[in-house]
């Protein structure tokens, strides 16, 4: 339908504004049919503060098999990604087996604002790079009058309703069937075809019986994260893992790399639906699993409760898988965080038990794989979420679809809106412990008055920044929330500290060598020092810092200098011998690295991602080649530890291979920071925290497609719904 002439008007007035006042707008909420979850909506150039949208028409799609619905969407910025709306399917309140009593009263209840109903303007804010402005009205999706009622069992929820209602028995998310999707899933399998196709697997074909393999959990190698390993439940797959080839002796593939330790899994076949019992039988595995290892240790649960709570949820699970056959005998399902279809088959795409908040109340008792808690999400994805906020998934979304926008101008605040947001919901999950293990993080939530506990979740879902967000601020510094990796115990004091004012060994010479490294990759001193240093703390010379553009404000504020830079690249290094590759180390095929040698190699490395940078897009700018130094999906390397962007030393072409930098000096010699190191026999990349957890040891193959399913989580859904204001700027401790 053709805009009205009224809103034509107003479009072409600010088009002829921006014109003159480059500006930004924030990311609308509407559904769009099978697009990726949506950057914010945002208009070429700086930030201005007297600009705005409306939108002025109306675009309508089909759900698969269910209904179609009309959205409202914008015209005058041609917004090519706009956000999906997720909404769950109703599913049939199950009685309590305690008793009767112990039903749940939903008192109405009203969600923070979140957004827009049209969006407003935008101004640049201090102490962060780029920022957005964004209003509090709540952004709501319109129906039309050809919305009509689903065919099915399933009903639509408000997704403007709180799913965290506070009543008597229970403080938790609604009871619901798993989320559904507005718009066609494709399935994930890259070996499909384009349209994704496969016929259906049916009961005794394809689908594997593996009840008689081991299902203890594989190590996760390549995870370069402290906070999270301790406690993981991240991967409840509903199938069994699959080890993996596990080489004790190192040997040499075709390619030339060593091969040693566990190596990754073949890649995924797509086996669309399964037998139901067996469906049933590894669910209530899973579950049995969960509640043994963690739930049976959390207070006041029971192992009488537990199985009460294991039937309940049980029966809700089930209930939500989709029938492939007119017997009910088999049965498929889609990813509740990003409607695509998930494969019985063991990979990254195969379903998995998902607890969507951290914790729920109920009846009293700190919860977690607890009904309605407990969803159903492709393996994958659950890897990449681990134990952060509810808003995590989406906001990455807005980062890897705002990547693709090809203006720089409005690519550049679409960035800088979802870092803003990502940096906020990381340190949501600090202050409230969401990386602490279940135990720890229990004891603290137990301590909260019912209404602290709501308050908290309802920040969680909706990044907003409520007055128990501002009060937990103040109880921290700039230093715990911005803090390198070397002081991830957070014991170290401002004291301590200050000897890092004094002069490292041979810093004197590492700056000109830097340069000397830079000349040789065709960069110039002022290409170099724009893109990967910053001035050092009071001092006029500059400080290597070679992670993304967006982080270089916190880290000024840190006071980032030598000290600094040596450290971190030395408890990289660490991590990589002690850790991730510690297989090949004991079977002799380490190197001999310390933190020196690391920043040398991250200055090679850098420098040679500009040259080809600069090969790739001739003609850009300084500025632009800044903002595109990302890690291997395209995100943002950061140096802070819990945050999701954080780098990490990862092993390049596969999980499975022994870690060089690509040193090459001879026993018994100095090293030459300038010459000795080749990246034509380096096996490593820096990747983000994200990216090397997603990836974990699935094959290579299935990279891609992970990296599309994750690119596929809408903004707002019926588990969250971000508040636009959450990216307007970095938030402050005391």
């Amino acid at each position: 339908m053709a805009p009205s002439k009224n809103n034509s008007r107003k479009a072409k007035a600010a088009s002829k504004a921006s014109s003159a006042t480059p500006r930004v707008l924030r990311p609308r909420a509407v559904p769009a049919p099978a697009s990726p979850s949506p950057a914010p909506d945002l208009s070429s150039g700086p930030l201005s503060a007297s600009q705005s949208v409306e939108s002025s028409s109306f675009k309508s799609f089909k759900t698969p098999r269910r209904s179609t619905i009309a959205v409202k969407t914008t015209d005058v910025s041609k917004i090519s990604n706009s956000a999906r709306v997720l909404r769950p399917r109703a599913t049939p309140a199950t009685a309590s087996p305690s008793s009767a009593a112990s039903q749940i009263s939903s008192p109405s209840a009203t969600s923070p604002s979140t957004g827009p109903s049209s969006a407003e303007s935008l101004k640049t804010r201090s102490r962060s790079a780029t920022t957005v402005e964004t209003p509090s009205k709540a952004v709501e999706t319109e129906p039309s009058t050809t919305t009509r009622v689903l065919r099915s069992r399933a009903t639509l929820v408000s997704s403007s309703k709180l799913p965290v209602p506070v009543s008597e028995g229970r403080l938790s998310p609604r009871r619901t069937k798993r989320a559904r999707v507005a718009s066609p899933s494709p399935v994930l399998s890259p070996v499909l075809g384009r349209h994704g196709k496969r016929p259906r697997v049916d009961s005794g074909s394809e689908f594997e019986d593996d009840e008689e393999e081991e299902d203890d959990e594989e190590e996760d190698d390549d995870d370069d994260d402290e906070e999270e390993e301790d406690d993981d439940d991240d991967d409840d797959d509903l199938d069994e893992v699959e080890h993996p080839e596990d080489l004790r002796d190192a040997i040499v593939d075709a390619d030339g790399l060593v091969r040693v330790g566990p190596q990754p899994m073949k890649p995924q076949r797509f086996i669309r639906s399964g037998p139901h019992h067996r469906v049933w039988q590894k669910l209530n595995k899973a579950l049995f699993q969960s509640h043994r290892t963690i739930d049976r240790h959390l207070p006041g649960w029971s192992w009488g409760i537990l199985e009460q709570e294991r039937r309940i949820l049980l029966a809700s699970l089930m209930s939500s898988m989709d029938d492939q056959s007119s017997d009910n005998d088999t049965v498929s399902r889609f990813c509740d965080y990003s409607g695509r279809q998930m494969s019985w088959a063991r990979g990254p795409h195969s379903p998995s038990m998902e607890s969507v908040y951290p914790f729920i109340v109920s009846e009293g008792r700190i919860g977690y794989h607890a009904s309605p808690n407990v969803h159903i999400v492709s393996s994958a994805v659950n890897w990449a979420k681990a134990n952060h906020a509810p808003i995590l998934l989406s906001i990455i979304a807005v980062w890897m679809n705002a990547h693709e926008e090809p203006d720089f101008g409005v690519r550049k605040a679409q960035l800088s809106w979802a870092y803003n947001s990502v940096v906020n919901a990381s340190i949501l999950s600090y202050i409230f412990s969401l990386a602490s293990n279940h135990a720890i993080r229990t004891k603290i939530w137990s301590k909260w008055t019912p209404s602290k506990q709501r308050a908290v979740l309802e920040a969680l879902r909706t990044g907003t920044k409520t007055p128990v967000v501002t009060q937990a601020l103040k109880e921290h510094s700039v230093d715990d929330l911005f803090t390198p990796r070397f002081l991830s115990s957070r014991k170290w004091s401002r004291q301590t500290l200050s000897r890092r004012q004094d002069p490292i060994q041979d810093k004197k010479h590492a700056y000109p060598q830097m340069l000397q490294v830079a000349q040789k990759y065709g960069l110039t001193q002022a290409e170099f020092e724009h893109c990967l240093t910053i001035k050092a703390p009071n001092r006029p010379e500059r400080v290597f810092y070679p992670f993304h553009v967006l982080s270089r404000s916190q880290a000024e504020a840190y006071g980032w200098d030598w000290w600094t830079t040596i450290e971190f690249c030395g408890s990289m290094v660490t991590r990589m011998k002690s850790q991730c590759n510690r297989h090949a180390e004991a079977a002799g095929h380490g190197e001999d690295l310390n933190g020196y040698i690391c920043m040398f190699w991250m200055a090679h490395y850098f420098c040679n991602k500009i040259q080809a940078l600069k090969k790739q897009r001739p003609g850009t700018t300084d500025e632009e080649i800044r903002f595109s130094i990302l890690d291997r999906w395209n995100l943002p390397l950061v140096p802070w530890v819990g945050n999701p962007f954080k780098a990490s030393l990862c092993k390049g072409p596969d999980h499975g291979i022994a870690m060089k930098l690509g040193q090459t000096t001879a026993s018994g010699e100095v090293f030459d920071p300038i010459n000795d190191i080749d990246l034509t026999k380096s096996t490593v990349e820096l990747d983000t925290w994200f990216t090397n957890r997603a990836m974990k040891d699935f094959a290579t193959a299935d990279w891609e497609a992970i990296r599309n399913a994750l690119a596929a989580i809408p903004l707002h859904h019926s588990f969250w719904r971000v508040d636009l204001a959450l990216g307007d700027t970095i938030w402050k401790g005391c």
